[in-house]
């Protein structure tokens, strides 16, 4: 199949998915009150993200994957900050590289495991994995480095560079 039959076969079963949903919404009345609990607007662009993940995936697009797992991640940190009321919770937003990192990965690894794709998603990943867990007030790192952070920014600039120099 051709790329342009796949978005349009992958763009018409998503349609049809979300027709028969609404159609079910309509005359289910139990399914009505059940559903509106449950889909939120934040539910609306995880749901989003997933057909575009699933839609890239089939397609085999690397860079489509990266865009889907923003998109997806953006619409789980939502949905949580929606349901947990936590809407002051700025570190969340920290976890955006690591989607874009994961999105990475995966296209590395659909297109036979393209080295520079796979270490880039695991840096992507890992930085925001740390800048996570130093800004989370979870687990209190935040007062410990709260007067020091600038030096990880530092570090941080030493190893890029350093991998820069060393990859020439």
């Amino acid at each position: 199949m051709k790329k342009d039959q796949k978005d349009t076969f992958i763009t018409g079963l998503f349609l049809i998915v979300i027709g028969v949903l609404f159609v079910a919404f309509q005359f289910v009345p139990g399914l009505r009150y059940t559903l509106r609990e449950l889909i939120t607007w934040p539910i609306i662009l995880v749901g989003f993200g997933l057909f575009l993940l699933i839609k890239n995936l089939i397609e085999k697009d690397a860079h489509g994957l990266v865009s889907a797992c923003v998109i997806l991640g953006v619409g789980a940190i939502l949905y949580w900050q929606n349901t947990s009321g936590a809407w002051g919770d700025w570190y969340y937003w920290l976890l955006i590289p690591g989607f874009a990192g994961a999105g990475n990965l995966l296209g590395g690894l659909i297109n036979g495991q393209n080295r520079n794709a796979l270490q880039k998603g695991l840096w992507q990943i890992g930085f925001s994995a740390v800048l996570f867990l130093v800004f989370s007030p979870y687990l209190r790192l935040n007062l410990l480095f709260s007067q020091y952070w600038p030096v990880l920014l530092i570090a941080a600039g030493i190893v890029l560079i350093f991998n820069a120099l060393r990859n020439k």
